[in-house]
């Protein structure tokens, strides 16, 4: 029993050790990549090296690569209760994932002849939909209705539609943008500088504000807010960062490759150089 014991031990300290080559290996090719990747990338506005996509592939590659902790499940709810369907729900729901990591399920609803607006979109909520935007065409109502104490937004595109498919999409945008700011927690305009941001939020009195607008997006600031208040109702973001930083952090999932694996038996080994306290007998430690 005792031989078999001392084989197994032998065989993983091997497949250990080629493990280990291995992830060596490909960093230090990796590494190499980087190098002449950056040698031979133009210079930025501001003096730096420009990182491409290819660039930050490999550097996320050799962190590990990007994790995201799991969350409770519960989203926003995007509802296009607009008659027909131009594509806008996927493509928005795509930029809005990207930018928040915050769950967004999106739907389209028939919205009964003559309902009340809030009813209707407060009636879509569910426990795990807890926070509701929904978009309609309906003329002689506001284009947006905020209601901040019940996580409802409502986008009404009757003001602003115009035969133009893309300036159409543009404005729909910037507008559902306002919505979600306005709706949902993210209605601050000033930086933590104190400086004015110019953003979605910007006072639009007419569809020329409106187009005038250079961004169609939130700031920073803007999406950390609607995370907080997010959070208050159980939505979770799930923010994406390195795997190593996500094993320093203590939740990262177990390693998938020999870069993770290397990564993973770095942060949890043993210190080589433990602190050593010596016994007090006065003290009983």
């Amino acid at each position: 029993m005792k031989r078999i014991i001392t084989g197994l031990a032998m065989i993983c300290a091997v497949a250990c050790s080629w493990g280990a080559d291995d992830a060596a290996k490909e960093l230090e090719d990796i590494n190499r990549k980087i190098k002449e990747m950056l040698a031979a990338a133009p210079k930025g506005p501001h003096g730096g090296k420009v990182i491409s996509p290819e660039i930050k592939a490999l550097m996320d590659r050799r962190s590990g690569g990007i994790v995201a902790p799991k969350t409770n499940g519960k989203t926003i709810l995007l509802v296009d209760a607009r008659n027909g369907d131009n594509g806008f729900l996927e493509t928005f729901t795509k930029t809005m994932k990207r930018q928040f990591h915050i769950g967004v399920t999106a739907v389209t609803r028939k919205l009964p002849e003559n309902a009340d607006l809030f009813d209707a979109a407060n009636g879509c909520k569910t426990m795990m939909s807890p926070a509701v935007i929904m978009i309609v065409d309906v003329e002689k109502k506001p284009t947006l209705s905020i209601y901040p104490e019940n996580a409802v937004g409502i986008v009404n595109v009757a003001s602003f539609k115009t035969s133009d498919a893309k300036l159409y999409e543009e404005r729909l945008a910037k507008e559902t943008w306002r919505c979600i700011a306005l709706s949902l927690g993210g209605f601050s305009l000033t930086a933590p500088n104190g400086k004015v941001v110019k953003s979605v939020l910007s006072p639009v009195y007419s569809t020329s504000d409106l187009d005038e607008l250079k961004v169609s997006y939130l700031t920073p600031h803007q999406s950390a807010a609607i995370y907080e208040a997010m959070s208050t109702i159980g939505i979770q973001a799930s923010r994406p960062v390195a795997y190593s930083l996500a094993c320093r952090q203590g939740w990262a999932p177990a390693p998938t490759n020999a870069i993770q694996k290397a990564i993973w038996d770095k942060v949890h080994a043993a210190p080589k150089n433990p602190m050593k306290i010596k016994f007090d007998p006065k003290k009983g430690r």
